[in-house]
């Protein structure tokens, strides 16, 4: 599948996803908390986005904040199985539980546009799918927009966070990014990811963090 990854999720598209998926999630985020001018950056937004935006391309109800918080609960109890190689009894109860629960939410949206395309990635997916391979199953499609889904956890908002925190932290990044959001603001992101990987790194404070006034 690496031929239709590349197309789904290259350079190209990603104007595409950043104006119809990625900002309004941003956004509403944000909106959540202006008003009292600061907020908790791991909680209130970093942890916030990455699974709302996957939502909002798998065309869920991504402003619905059951769903999410039961998405974002699923993916931590199956990436802590992982994580501990599927050992443990209860690890693995808790993540065959959260993995069927993801199903649920997902199998329909898959059926769904296999006859059904829409203007969502779950869509894109099959069509590129087909294009590339010919035929596919429902499994091979579910599988795939699982490990997708996956891909919205943690270590995508220890990356936000990072990124996020640093900007705030440090005035002359911040005075760089604001007068240059194409090179500079896309060098902090690289820089962020080089230095401080995904890992939410021991001396990155989880605490309110108050918003610059621009």
């Amino acid at each position: 599948m690496r031929r239709v990854y590349l197309k789904l999720l290259g350079a190209p598209v990603m104007p595409r996803y950043r104006d119809k998926h990625v900002i309004p999630v941003i956004n509403d985020a944000i909106d959540r908390f202006a008003s009292r001018g600061s907020a908790e950056l791991v909680r209130e937004l970093a942890d916030e986005v990455p699974s709302r935006v996957m939502g909002s391309l798998f065309d869920l109800p991504w402003r619905g904040d059951a769903l999410m918080a039961n998405i974002f609960r699923w993916h931590r109890d199956i990436v802590a199985c992982v994580g501990m190689k599927y050992t443990g009894e209860q690890l693995t109860r808790k993540a065959k539980a959260a993995s069927d629960e993801l199903n649920q939410v997902l199998l329909p949206r898959v059926l769904e546009r296999r006859g059904n395309r829409g203007d969502d990635f779950i869509s894109w997916f099959w069509s590129r799918a087909e294009e590339e391979y010919g035929e596919v199953g429902v499994e091979v499609v579910l599988a795939h927009t699982r490990e997708l889904a996956l891909g919205a956890g943690e270590t995508t908002a220890n990356a936000i966070a990072n990124t996020i925190y640093l900007l705030l932290s440090e005035p002359a990044v911040r005075e760089t990014v604001t007068k240059d959001q194409e090179g500079a603001l896309s060098a902090l992101v690289e820089e962020t990811l080089r230095l401080d990987h995904s890992s939410g790194g021991s001396e990155m404070p989880i605490e309110t963090c108050r918003w610059p006034a621009q």
